[in-house]
């Protein structure tokens, strides 16, 4: 299968497309302006259990609060019951709140309440706790694995450092010229992959095995507006940016009324 990805609708302010988001429970850091952004141009909001305690900080209400609940906070909880928020307790111990926030979104989508083909973007994933991080790999995995061939939502995790998707089987061109990223990585997930190919990038595979304990791509760089990937397997492909780059805080300067995090230089 063929496929054509632009990921500057996902993380360039300007150009970001509607979407489905789902907050995972981690610190900001530098993304409040980021995450206005996504919110205003997101239609459907989900919380997973502790994402709702982030919300409640920036005084964001979401349209759902999904997850086993031991995570939020009793005033979040309070204030968005009186909000009319949707608060959901999912008691499955066998899957993770981001699993359940995730399920809880592709129903609504496919109940046709919003686009079935909009984004997922995944905010404040990928980050904190490598345990966490590890079991949201394997929901990306696991989501793309069980979709690969049907007409589903791609699902983003985005950090502050990074962005990453998982790519199924086939040929992929990534149009970047217009992301603010410098380096990128591709690495296998849970399974060996017997054959990857690449164009575009600084250094670039040839019908490469991939495995972990093998060969990873890491610290890649681009020499080509877009990539173009062939994989026999899934592969997690990593675009790293830096909220404190000016090549991108030129970029959402209107957007976020001329905020600037901390530590940007012009």
């Amino acid at each position: 299968m063929a496929f054509t990805w632009y990921p500057e609708k996902v993380l360039v302010p300007n150009l970001i497309d509607n979407h489905a988001l789902i907050i995972l429970n981690n610190s900001l850091q530098n993304l409040e302006p980021l995450l206005s952004v996504l919110w205003r141009n997101s239609s459907l909001k989900v919380a997973a259990d502790g994402g709702s305690n982030v919300l409640y900080d920036m005084c964001l209400i979401p349209d759902r609060v999904v997850g086993d609940l031991d995570s939020i906070k009793k005033n979040t909880r309070d204030h968005f019951e009186n909000e009319g928020v949707h608060i959901e307790y999912v008691e499955d111990q066998n899957s993770t709140d981001f699993d359940k926030a995730l399920k809880e979104t592709l129903s609504i989508m496919s109940a046709g309440k919003i686009f079935a083909r909009s984004n997922i973007v995944a905010f404040n994933a990928v980050q904190g706790r490598l345990d966490h991080v590890l079991s949201q790999l394997n929901s990306a995995y696991g989501h793309c694995k069980n979709d690969q061939n049907k007409e589903c939502a791609s699902l983003f995790l985005l950090s502050e450092e990074s962005l990453c998707w998982v790519l199924p089987p086939g040929t992929h061109v990534i149009h970047v010229n217009k992301c603010p990223s410098q380096t990128c990585g591709l690495v296998p997930l849970y399974c060996s992959i017997d054959s990857i190919s690449t164009s575009g990038l600084k250094y670039n595979l040839t019908n490469s095995k991939m495995n972990m304990g093998g060969l990873l791509s890491t610290s890649n760089s681009y020499v080509s507006n877009s990539v173009t990937i062939s994989t026999s397997h899934h592969v997690l492909w990593i675009m790293n940016y830096d909220v404190r780059d000016p090549m991108y805080w030129h970029v959402v300067d209107h957007a976020t009324n001329g905020y600037k995090p901390e530590g940007y230089q012009t």
